[in-house]
């Protein structure tokens, strides 16, 4: 099975790998997307826990906010709890664990 990977999305060992056709097979595909998947639901549900679980030590974490604002890269996985952390708790627009509903 082949799918395509997306510019942006790896750790640091995947740098050699250029986006586009991937061949993977369907166990190591559904690898890769329940991780995204806990990822995600990780950041949704602000786990700190969870999320800190599917990164590896080496992360790096790059990204864009609004097509305009450019962070990063936060360079392992501590300094990316760090950054999630100190987000999470200056933003008060969004509910979840830090910020209940009113």
């Amino acid at each position: 099975m082949k799918t395509t990977a997306a510019p942006g999305w790896g750790s640091t060992y995947l740098t050699a790998t250029p986006a586009g056709d991937v061949d993977l097979h369907p166990v190591d595909q559904f690898a890769v997307q329940q991780t995204l998947a806990r990822y995600a639901f990780a950041l949704d549900q602000q786990d700190l826990v969870a999320l800190e679980g599917v990164l590896t030590e080496d992360a790096t974490w790059t990204f864009t906010i609004a097509g305009a604002v450019d962070l990063g890269p936060f360079v392992g996985r501590a300094a990316i709890l760090d950054f999630v952390r100190g987000a999470m708790d200056a933003q008060t627009d969004q509910q979840g664990p830090g910020n209940p509903s009113p």
